[in-house]
């Protein structure tokens, strides 16, 4: 699928058109969902909070096909349910931005090394020029509450005195932070809101072939009618050249959402079940010579219905705290993109709480000041990270 000539929302049309995954019924069946969401105003999306997509897309004349090959394979990538369970407000948002809102809204970018070799040693260096002390591998097992206020946080080592404390942990931990005996009843609130959000689980498949398995040029590939292998990426082919030492053969990660099914699978049987996709999809593809498969519970918060209304504010809890997850009340699904986005939203909050600087009308679809440009496809400078 690429952007064609065409302005948003009619730019992927050509590319549709060619598809040979969709029929001819399914594609025009697509374009009048695609004109229904570029149609929908920010109140009228709220209101289908409540909605599954699954409804709104068969009320929106979607054939079955359509909705397996398509809009379900994206909606338990990004909002990490299926179709039938997922928010229709927040499917809506999704595809707004990550579709059919500018020409390049579809843009996969992808780091051409380790991901905590692209983003660690620049971290860590502007984090101890700031004064930040960084603590690892020190889970916070309680928050400390004098008088009705959060001044502190204990970990397993020891406890840190704090004149605010941010929390940006994962749904399930910040429930239990947020409760105890001296909690208050917002924090009570927000915790009970938390878990009735709640998270869904993601597995990591890696396996190592003797030599290249997607066609050149292809960097990935979504699988159709396949639940358990969802998408192959080569990541060798994204790697820089220098970064490929040292593998025991030719990359293909395949990341599985929505996984809660398949956690009791074992490692064998999910091994079959990829050689079977590959044998399939690339028949007479090189031998796989390594595997090796990574199981995350409760990964990623599931955008369900009803789920707007359980993301809670970066003030909500009370007492001094400021949440921070990519579950607060920012509309993004549970990513990268809605991690920042949530933690750039705490910083403000921070700032603004404190007198230290005026973000009351900042916003976190704008850009955080004083910093570069989204990285686009055409900026020859995207790839550097400084």
């Amino acid at each position: 699928i690429q952007s064609g000539t065409l302005p948003p929302p009619n730019h992927l049309s050509a590319s549709f058109l060619n598809a040979n995954f969709l029929g001819l019924g399914d594609k025009f069946s697509m374009q009048k969902a695609v004109q229904a969401i570029q149609n929908t105003d920010e109140e009228q999306r709220r209101e289908l909070d409540e909605l599954s997509f699954l409804e709104w897309l068969e009320n929106n004349g979607q054939t079955k096909r359509a909705i397996s090959r398509f809009w379900n394979s994206i909606s338990k990538l990004a909002l990490n349910v299926d179709c039938s369970q997922a928010s229709a407000a927040s499917a809506i948002f999704l595809f707004k931005k990550a579709l059919i809102g500018n020409a390049d809204a579809l843009d996969v970018g992808c780091f051409t090394n380790d991901f905590t070799n692209a983003v660690s040693s620049s971290l860590r260096r502007t984090l101890a020029a700031s004064g930040v002390d960084v603590f690892l591998s020190s889970p916070a097992t309680s928050l400390f509450r004098e008088a009705g206020v959060v001044t502190g946080v204990n970990t397993k080592e020891r406890f840190h005195s704090a004149d605010r404390v941010i929390i940006c942990t994962p749904i399930s931990d910040t429930a239990r932070l947020l409760t105890g005996s001296s909690a208050s009843m917002k924090s009570h609130e927000v915790a009970e809101s938390l878990a009735k959000l709640g998270n869904t689980s993601q597995i990591g498949i890696h396996a190592f072939h003797e030599g290249p398995i997607l066609p050149e040029g292809i960097p990935f590939v979504s699988c159709c009618d396949e639940p358990l292998i969802q998408m192959l990426f080569d990541r060798s082919g994204e790697l820089d050249d220098g970064n490929r030492g040292g593998l025991p053969g030719h990359w293909i990660c395949s990341p599985v959402s929505h996984a809660d099914n398949y956690l009791q699978w074992d490692d064998e049987l999910i091994r079959t079940e990829y050689q079977r996709v590959i044998d399939t999809a690339f028949p007479d593809s090189p031998a796989l010579i390594d595997f090796h498969v990574v199981k995350i519970n409760r990964f990623a918060t599931s955008m369900k219905t009803g789920s707007q209304r359980l993301r809670p504010n970066p003030l909500d809890a009370g007492e001094g705290v400021i949440l921070g997850g990519d579950w607060i009340n920012i509309d993004w699904p549970s990513s990268l993109e809605a991690s920042t986005r949530a933690g750039l939203v705490a910083a403000a909050t921070y700032l603004r709480e404190s007198g230290v600087r005026d973000f009351a009308e900042w916003n976190h679809e704008e850009k955080w000041p004083d910093w570069p440009n989204s990285a686009k496809k055409e900026d020859l400078d995207w790839r550097i990270w400084e």
